[in-house]
């Protein structure tokens, strides 16, 4: 009897040849998916974005600029709903007071570091979403080569089993040849900050179109595996002529997606048209979409 029993089980779990290669094609069809499936779990929006002269309007009414328009709950109220339907995981700010000036545009979902410089009220800032509890954040002070020039602000966070970087400069603005020399001294030392780092993603206002001035770019990337996604993308805020804003990484970007997304209140032209609109800002949010490993 046992040896009846042993032979029918071993009948029921017998397969024909041809069963059994369709039962690994399955398998190796599914194997195939999960790749495909980190992907997905792992797709980050990064944005950045130069607000403006964003102060917290609490006894700002005479900050620089001189004349300028402070900003009503409205305008703050503008400006949050189109960042939260951009909703970025990462978003990297300049021209800010302070964090309670940037956590005015922001859903509660955020967290915030600014910088802070005596005596200086255009800082940069990184804000990251909640969901990301481990974090780190570092100061570049050397980018501050001379008053007026900005510091840098880095957000350091894991994603998966890999921890990424993501710097947010502002560099000198201006066409004279003072201030390019400037901009050009605060480029090498970007170059050089950038050597010792990897998995990371440098973000903001550069002052020059990175995609057309040959001598910047190079300044930059010397030597770095440096990758300009938005290198193509044309311009669309505010009818301006070159795109100064941008997202740069040293991770591959085949799937990614580099955007500039306008203010439903854009016409094409920053001229104060309706006035409301100087109270918006002069700059339009630039995103990165991509799939991390």
């Amino acid at each position: 009897m046992l040896e009846k029993f042993n032979t029918m089980q071993k009948e029921k779990i017998s397969f024909s040849p041809g069963i059994l290669i369709r039962i690994l094609i399955f398998f190796g069809f599914l194997s195939g998916l999960l790749p495909s499936l980190s992907a997905q779990e792992t797709k980050l929006k990064i944005v950045s974005y130069n607000a403006m002269f964003l102060y917290d309007e609490v006894g700002d009414e005479n900050k620089f600029p001189k004349g300028r328009s402070p900003r009503k709950e409205s305008d703050f109220e503008k400006i949050k709903a189109h960042l939260s339907k951009i909703d970025p995981d990462i978003l990297a700010v300049q021209e800010v007071e302070n964090e309670t000036a940037v956590l005015k545009i922001l859903p509660n979902s955020y967290l915030c570091s600014v910088t802070k410089t005596p005596g200086y009220q255009q800082e940069v800032g990184i804000c990251w979403k909640k969901k990301f509890v481990s974090h780190e954040i570092l100061l570049y002070p050397e980018l501050s080569l001379e008053p007026g020039a900005r510091s840098g602000i880095e957000l350091k966070v894991s994603i998966g089993k890999k921890k990424y970087s993501f710097l947010n400069v502002h560099l000198k603005a201006g066409h004279s040849g003072k201030d390019r020399n400037l901009r050009f001294r605060q480029l090498k030392t970007l170059n050089e900050i950038l050597k010792g780092k990897k998995n990371y993603f440098l973000l903001g206002d550069m002052n020059v179109p990175l995609g057309k001035d040959k001598k910047s770019w190079k300044l930059l990337s010397e030597d770095l595996d440096l990758k300009n996604p938005g290198r193509y993308t044309k311009q669309t805020c505010w009818g301006h002529k070159s795109l100064i804003d941008f997202i740069l990484t040293d991770i591959p970007f085949e799937n990614a997606r580099f955007s500039q997304i306008p203010f439903p209140e854009d016409d094409g032209d920053f001229d104060g048209i309706p006035e409301s609109e100087k109270r918006l800002s002069d700059h339009c949010p630039v995103a990165l979409e991509i799939g991390l490993e």
